[in-house]
């Protein structure tokens, strides 16, 4: 017996994957599809669904298409790439407005970081720029930046060091490209005051994990485990590749008890993600204990930023 079900037709974008999954969780069966493949492949779909990709509908860069899935009695859906291609093949107009809504890759992005360190001063990190973005970001926060194009609407997660004489600050912020993300936001809006929960939990001389419980009473007091990566810190100073981590971690888990003396340098993290909603929310900062408490070193708001496109 066949199974209704809806079928997406994947033109190579990153959201293919996540409109089928989307669609399940309202309660209707989906197949992806080869945009090429013969209509036997639609046998028993009730509609179909042209996804995203980051091609021209015109010439060469076109994808394969067959255009006698569109002969069909079936309920057609496009969406971005998908809805060209419904203009472009049923005589409708498509023109290149000199703006794609594609942007650099996460591996350019994270090449230009570089550089403009570099352009200040700067030296190489010990641990490589990390860029990450779309809807597997949730599980790529801590990943190698790819070649995969940041789209309009993804969440982007960015971790970047600042070097100068081999000592290391770590920033790390989440992005929101072209349109406010008000999950992620809301997320932020409340982990970032952890660190000020650490900062009135701590003072010199105390054991490391002082912070560690004021963070993750702060965090899980709202999220489950289920939505926290990770929150925590370890030691930052002089570091050459490919050694990054200090030998302390504010869990004080290490061979020895360390406790927070003036100059003690830690990274912090709050690593939060949604799986099913495909985003992260996440931040780091980088410590310095002083004489006089725990000081952060940068300035920039631990809100989501969202970046015009």
């Amino acid at each position: 017996m066949e199974r209704d079900y809806i079928a997406v037709l994947d033109f190579g974008g990153q959201y293919a994957h996540l409109i089928a999954k989307r669609v399940r969780h309202l309660g209707v069966y989906t197949e992806i599809v080869s945009p090429s493949a013969d209509v036997a492949a639609l046998r028993g779909a009730k509609g179909v669904i042209l996804s995203g990709g980051p091609q021209s509908v015109f010439g060469e860069q076109a994808v394969p298409f067959n255009p006698r899935m569109l002969e069909l009695d079936l309920p057609v859906l496009g969406l971005c790439y998908g809805h060209q291609l419904l203009a472009h093949v049923m005589g409708g107009e498509v023109r290149n407005l000199g703006r794609g809504e594609y942007g650099r890759t996460e591996l350019q992005i994270a090449a230009r970081l570089n550089a403009i360190m570099a352009d200040h001063g700067g030296e190489e990190p010990a641990i490589r720029t990390m860029v990450s973005a779309g809807p597997l970001v949730w599980c790529r926060t801590h990943g190698a930046s790819g070649r995969r194009p940041v789209e309009r609407g993804d969440v982007m997660y960015v971790d970047a060091c600042g070097v100068f004489k081999r000592y290391h600050a770590d920033l790390c912020r989440t992005f929101s490209i072209g349109q406010d993300h008000p999950k992620a936001r809301a997320i932020l809006e409340y982990t970032r005051d952890s660190v000020v929960a650490v900062q009135w939990a701590v003072k010199p001389g105390d054991p490391l994990d002082v912070a560690q419980r004021a963070a993750e009473e702060h965090v899980f007091a709202r999220y489950g485990p289920e939505s926290v990566w990770w929150v925590g810190g370890y030691a930052l100073g002089v570091a050459l590749p490919p050694n990054w981590v200090g030998h302390t971690y504010l869990s004080n888990d290490a061979w020895e008890p360390f406790t927070w003396e003036p100059g003690y340098v830690t990274n912090y993290e709050n690593i939060l993600f949604d799986r099913d909603e495909g985003f992260t929310a996440s931040y780091m900062e980088t410590l310095l204990m002083t004489e006089d408490g725990i000081e952060v070193l940068s300035q920039v708001p631990r809100d989501l930023i969202v970046v015009e496109c």
